[in-house]
């Protein structure tokens, strides 16, 4: 790692109590300075990178109790199919506390959550067992027209509101394109913005995608169609996900958008204009049978990028080091640098938590990681 990074070799962090009792970083330099100047006692993390802990910009703990359980490998359609019969089980308290556990245990500090109504039981059992945060993202899905110009709160999401809004780790976000009202999708992203949150949402993720919004055929059109899912109303935009997006104003600096791995380069060309943010998921790409990002073509663009593990229902674990391994295979233009700043400061950035997370500096919570040098 290079200056940017401001890299100490042989470093050490001296942290303190914070206000809560959240550990803080009160110094960094050399561990001997450090050593020598305060009476405390140390931990040697031997000849490992001690990192900012990483953040996962895109997972969905709720599905936690599905792991393997969907078809993998068959294409988006044959995977949501399968989703959808499985949904129908409950979330289990032991999934959700094993997958934060899984989060912790591979350096993650941070987790941005898409959710829905388990999104409450999420939130007890990171309060009371996790060492991970949670940035709750409550999804809105469904057609239904707004029956006004305002978005009306779930009901089962008003604690969390209460509890997570005031420190930036509430937000509403919209599902799909395929999913959720064209009107639902502006004011979620109205919303975020006036409360100064990032908008995400699913796009471009697939094939499927690509033909259900721009000529209303494929597979995905068929399965949403026979389902009722698909309102009569629909009428096929003529234009990529990404174009559609832009049409609806859902781009932007705020907006996080996940996945994107079927864009052109008109595509990549208004997210890199519009400022908006890409959230690669490559593993969950490759479980589903999607395809692969133009990973390469998108940071050339200077479009900024971060990581998340996708749900455990489209990937085998929570492990955001293995993402970052799966995207340096995709770019061999991307470096080790590189990789960790989507993981860490770009993260923290996008997901508006980079006054305490995303890199190791004074005054920010000390929240920390280990990387291996080999």
């Amino acid at each position: 790692m290079s200056s940017p990074w401001g890299t100490i070799d042989h470093g050490g962090v001296l942290v303190t109590l914070g206000q809560k009792s959240y550990p803080v970083v009160k110094k960094i330099g050399r561990a001997a300075d450090l050593a020598a100047r305060h009476d405390v006692p140390i931990i040697d993390c031997h000849k490992a990178w001690l990192i900012p802990g990483l953040i996962n910009g895109h997972t969905h703990l709720e599905l936690s109790h599905l792991a393997g359980q969907p078809d993998a490998h068959k294409g988006f359609t044959a995977w949501a199919e399968s989703l959808f019969a499985l949904m129908q089980a409950p979330a289990r308290e032991e999934a959700i506390a094993h997958a934060l556990s899984q989060l912790y245990q591979t350096g993650t500090v941070l987790a941005a959550d898409m959710g829905g109504h388990n999104a409450p039981l999420v939130a007890s059992i990171m309060e009371r067992d996790s060492l991970v945060d949670v940035l709750f993202m409550i999804q809105r899905m469904g057609f239904a027209k707004p029956k006004d110009e305002s978005l009306r709160p779930y009901a089962f999401a008003r604690d969390l509101v209460d509890r997570y809004l005031p420190g930036g780790r509430f937000a509403y976000a919209g599902h799909a394109l395929y999913s959720t009202h064209p009107r639902i999708l502006q004011l979620t992203k109205a919303w975020c913005e006036e409360h100064n949150l990032p908008f995400a949402l699913h796009l471009a993720e697939s094939l499927d995608e690509v033909e259900l919004m721009r000529d209303g055929t494929g597979p995905l059109a068929a399965v949403l169609g026979k389902s009722g899912l698909l309102p009569s109303w629909f009428v096929p935009s003529g234009m990529t996900p990404v174009a559609c997006a832009h049409k609806l104003g859902l781009l932007g600096p705020t907006t996080l958008a996940v996945h994107c791995v079927h864009v052109n380069d008109r595509d990549v060309e208004l997210l890199a204009s519009t400022g908006t943010s890409v959230c690669l998921c490559p593993r969950s790409n490759v479980y589903i049978g999607v395809g692969t990002p133009p990973v390469a073509s998108m940071r050339q663009a200077g479009i900024r990028l971060c990581l998340g593990t996708d749900g455990l229902s489209s990937n085998n674990d929570l492990d955001l080091a293995r993402e970052m391994d799966a995207v340096l295979n995709v770019d061999p233009g991307l470096d080790l640098e590189g990789v960790l700043r989507m993981a860490t400061r770009n993260a923290a950035a996008i997901l508006g938590v980079d006054a305490q997370y995303g890199t190791i500096e004074p005054g920010k919570r000390a929240c920390l990681a280990m990387l291996e040098r080999e």
